[in-house]
């Protein structure tokens, strides 16, 4: 078994790497890249993943074996992902992954062990020292837990971390302004059954408008919605979008632009015209 085990990590980690894009479906074995991230990761034969359009984790599944994973990069320090880990997970409404023990920590990987009424809960996080951490969750019925947990574990340790990719440098402050003024910016963003839509309007008057609303079952809070809304002024300064809110408030996003896409902080945002 643990030859098996190490075989398919030496695959995975030398197999030429495909770029993830939302809606492809991939098949194992093949490696997985996640330039934006500086990540890439291997599906196990056998095993079929596929990032849904405007979600933030990938839902992995094999042909035939029951159980599936969600894969996903977020940022988070040790502590933070123990603390995540540490208390339940929702998945969807009325089904809740319990811890069963405490987070075990190896070097930079982290695992817990779960219940979920009949079901069994394995998750796993690899850490990067800049923050960055590869997150697995698995469920199962009990009887395929333990091929399952392999498969989780395969996966984490094909995670290889790489340098991100930087971002394409001709925006200076003007050129960026242009870029964005006039501009409605979408994120959507859904972890295990919670889901949030923020909207960012940028008038070229310098005005903006900003927007949330989430709802859904919230980590360890049961279900609920909320929402939240404010605007004031807008500026770039070198690759800064900085934010001044009416009330005061203030907030800067680092802007990056990569293979059409915006980053804001990281994160994804889409763009629209906004007629303001």
């Amino acid at each position: 078994m643990l030859i098996g085990y190490v075989a398919v990590v030496a695959m995975l980690t030398t197999a030429a790497p495909v770029e993830l894009k939302p809606g492809v479906s991939y098949q194992g074995p093949q490696t997985i890249r996640v330039a934006s991230e500086g990540i890439a990761f291997g599906l196990g034969p056998g095993w079929v993943g596929q990032l849904p359009p405007q979600a933030e984790a990938m839902v992995i599944q094999h042909r035939e074996r029951p159980g599936v994973m969600l894969a996903s990069v977020r940022r988070a320090t040790k502590a933070e992902a123990t603390a995540t880990m540490s208390a339940p997970i929702p998945i969807e409404p009325g089904l809740t992954m319990v811890p069963t023990g405490n987070v075990k920590a190896r070097g930079n990987v982290l695992t817990a062990d779960y219940s979920a009424g009949e079901l069994r809960g394995f998750a796993l996080a690899r850490l990067h020292r800049d923050g960055r951490v590869v997150a697995v969750v698995g469920l199962a019925p009990a009887a395929a837990m333990k091929g399952l947990k392999a498969a989780i574990r395969a996966l984490g340790k094909s995670v290889r971390f790489m340098k991100i990719k930087p971002a394409v440098a001709a925006s200076p402050a003007g050129s960026l302004a242009e870029a964005l003024a006039g501009r409605k910016l979408h994120r959507f963003f859904g972890d295990y059954g919670y889901r949030e839509h923020q909207t960012m309007t940028l008038c070229r008057n310098g005005r903006f408008f900003y927007n949330m609303e989430a709802g859904g079952v919230t980590r360890g809070m049961g279900s609920g919605a909320a929402s939240s809304n404010g605007q004031g002024r807008w500026s770039i300064s070198g690759d800064q979008l900085q934010l001044r809110w009416d009330n005061g408030g203030t907030r800067t996003y680092r802007v990056q632009q990569q293979d059409g896409k915006l980053l804001l902080n990281g994160n994804k945002w889409l763009r629209e015209s906004a007629g303001c």
